[in-house]
């Protein structure tokens, strides 16, 4: 049980093993915590890959999700108006004929652009960042500029290098899955990186910025009905906070896919 979150139920214990026993899992079951956000789900998909192939776990739950409203201020027109709540459940298990390549990345030389400086352990010292003075330091801050910056700067050759070490184009994938993070953005990469527009779907217009959660989202609305119909070849890029990266390209499907719970 691998949980994907930048807001757990507690600080401590992990929320993973209080869902282990929620769903009635075995006591000997594996369960931990990962801290990450925009690229949590590719993340996730390789640390459970990893498990399985590695014969720690003959089968994998990966939760990833964040409710980042409980964390954003409402007057701050920067984030307020761009995330969203929402979660989801991926299970996983050995398939010999299907083939994962992934591409992790960080760099946390930007980590001072996408933060909540107050909540942790470590001290938040007033006056140590400028943009942060007259804030609610529990409050999450967004540099919207770098943030931008940092995404087109990184996500092309991300793009490319994801191609190249998977040994399949473009062309060799059905759907491209980016991290919902800002219509105009995302659809400038797209253009950029030559993919074809019907092959990258969006849902930030219908539930925003969803963190860990917005890739998995786009397979259980956009995607759901093509995935329970047979196999497909995905490629997933997840970016943003931390700052940290990760792509993945992947055959997968058919899947038995849920309805997407609103509330």
């Amino acid at each position: 049980m691998i949980f994907v979150s930048q807001t757990p139920d507690y600080r401590l214990p992990a929320t993973a093993c209080a869902l282990q026993a929620d769903l009635g899992l075995p006591p000997g079951c594996i369960a931990f915590d990962v801290n990450l956000g925009c690229s949590g789900y590719p993340y996730g998909l390789w640390l459970a890959q990893g498990m399985v192939a590695g014969g720690a776990a003959r089968r994998v739950l990966l939760a990833v999700g964040d409710t980042v409203s409980r964390i954003v201020d409402p007057q701050d027109r920067a984030t307020a108006m761009l995330f969203g709540d929402a979660g989801t459940v991926t299970a996983i298990e050995a398939d010999p004929a299907g083939e994962a390549y992934f591409i992790l990345g960080s760099d946390g030389r930007g980590a001072a652009n996408l933060i909540v400086p107050q909540g942790g352990f470590r001290e938040h010292v007033a006056g140590a960042d400028p943009r942060l003075d007259g804030r609610d330091p529990a409050s999450l801050y967004m540099d919207g500029g770098e943030i931008f910056n940092f995404t087109l700067r990184s996500v092309p050759p991300l793009v490319a290098r994801t191609f190249e070490h998977a040994g399949v184009g473009a062309d060799g994938h059905d759907a491209f899955l980016f991290h919902q993070a800002n219509l105009f953005m995302l659809k400038h990469l797209a253009k950029k990186a030559k993919l074809a527009p019907e092959k990258v779907p969006f849902n930030i217009d219908r539930y925003g910025n969803t963190s860990s959660a917005s890739i998995p989202l786009l397979m259980t609305t956009d995607l759901a009905d093509s995935l329970r119909s047979g196999a497909r070849r995905l490629a997933m890029f997840g970016f943003g906070v931390g700052y940290s990266w990760a792509s993945a390209s992947l055959d997968v499907g058919p899947l038995q896919i849920c309805e997407t719970i609103e509330a």
